[in-house]
């Protein structure tokens, strides 16, 4: 009897190598819950079926009602049709099993897409237009603010290719002349976050129309990625002194001009680092992208590395307030001390080897000076 059942239990296994979307590490979670999970909308299966996420339920089905109105052409059938055939890839995606039966799975990908396509069309007729539309979100400013959170959640991600091919279904029915991608359709709606087509020149478009993107998070992780290979070398970093100490100690601090956050620099005495803004949303933003980067396949951290250096910048309020002085921190946080807790709470629970390959030269550099 054990041995059957062992046997059935190994039939079922099945652990997919093309997984991009994962569950927050419990070491991570542990620190701050809720910066991983939903406030307002469920998207795909991990957060499916919460009781307080099932208000948005209707307005999704709203949605899907609003792009099936978009255009005659665009029918229900060719629809799930679609979606049918990218089902297995999609649950290839998660690195979960989903519990789902088929039919569910494939109403859920329809409503959660259709859902975010139509959120950002309607965002960027708001926009183009200046005029407030009778629509049930975008008129509620907290419902607007925690639907940008929500879409930046690592649990709470859709396969990027599930919306882009429902999205192209109804570009080929539709005669609007404005019309763009969904790629840069993504990056309007999340342009308050600083992510537009110019930063990813070359990293996401690669020169052309072809890019990877697994997600919504993942497009704004790539948005950020360097422009430039760095060097890179094994070992630990010798950690840097706190602004405030480097300050004392004759360096000074330049507000950098590249729209890559990684993109610090050391020459001569002074430390050039590109401006980051941190708001209520920065907490949630910041530690999702760690998640993503400590749940993947890829040994690089940028974003991991990246945090622990203005942890190591960061100790207290006035090392907040001098980089704030400089430029290199804009802050709509109530106070500097609040920024300082924020950061310094970032990286609890992360492992990574990665520090020293990236900012190593630069670290021994600032320490030799």
């Amino acid at each position: 009897m054990a041995v059957n059942s062992i046997k059935s239990m190994l039939q079922t296994v099945h652990i997919s190598s093309e997984a991009s979307i994962y569950k927050v590490p419990v070491l991570l979670r542990s620190v701050d819950e809720a910066a991983y999970t939903p406030r307002m909308v469920s998207f795909g299966p991990l957060h499916y079926g919460k009781e307080e996420l099932r208000d948005m339920e209707a307005h999704k089905r709203q949605y899907l009602k609003d792009f099936l109105a978009r255009s005659p052409r665009i029918k229900l059938e060719d629809c799930i049709g679609v979606l049918k055939d990218l089902e297995d890839k999609a649950l290839d995606c998660y690195a979960q099993t989903i519990s789902l039966n088929s039919n569910d799975f494939i109403k859920l990908m329809l409503l959660d897409a259709c859902f975010i396509i139509e959120l950002f069309l309607k965002w960027r007729k708001r926009n183009s237009s200046g005029n407030s539309i009778d629509e049930l979100i975008y008129n509620k400013f907290r419902m607007k603010y925690w639907m940008r959170f929500d879409l930046l959640l690592l649990e709470n991600q859709l396969p990027f290719f599930v919306i882009e091919k429902l999205y192209d279904l109804y570009l080929s029915t539709s005669s609007d002349r404005d019309n763009v991608s969904l790629l840069v359709l993504t990056l309007e709606y999340f342009s308050y976050f600083g992510l537009d087509k110019k930063t990813v020149e070359g990293v996401v478009f690669k020169g052309s129309d072809s890019y990877k993107v697994n997600h919504i998070l993942h497009l704004c992780l790539q948005c950020h990625l360097p422009t430039k290979a760095r060097v890179t070398s094994d070992g630990d970093a010798e950690l840097i002194r706190s602004a405030t100490e480097l300050q004392n100690a004759g360096i000074k601090f330049k507000k950098g001009r590249s729209a890559c956050l990684w993109e610090v620099k050391f020459t001569n005495g002074m430390l050039e680092i590109p401006t980051v803004t941190i708001s209520d949303s920065t907490n949630s933003r910041f530690r999702n992208l760690i998640a993503l980067e400590q749940s993947g396949k890829d040994e690089a951290t940028y974003f991991t590395n990246y945090v622990l250096l203005l942890d190591c910048l960061i100790n207290t309020s006035s090392d907040v307030a001098l980089l704030r002085e400089c430029g290199i921190i804009t802050s709509f946080m109530g106070s500097d001390e609040e920024v300082s807790e924020m950061i310094n709470k970032l990286c609890k629970g992360v492992i990574t080897n990665q520090y020293g390959g990236y900012y190593r030269q630069l670290c021994e550099s600032v320490n030799a000076y």
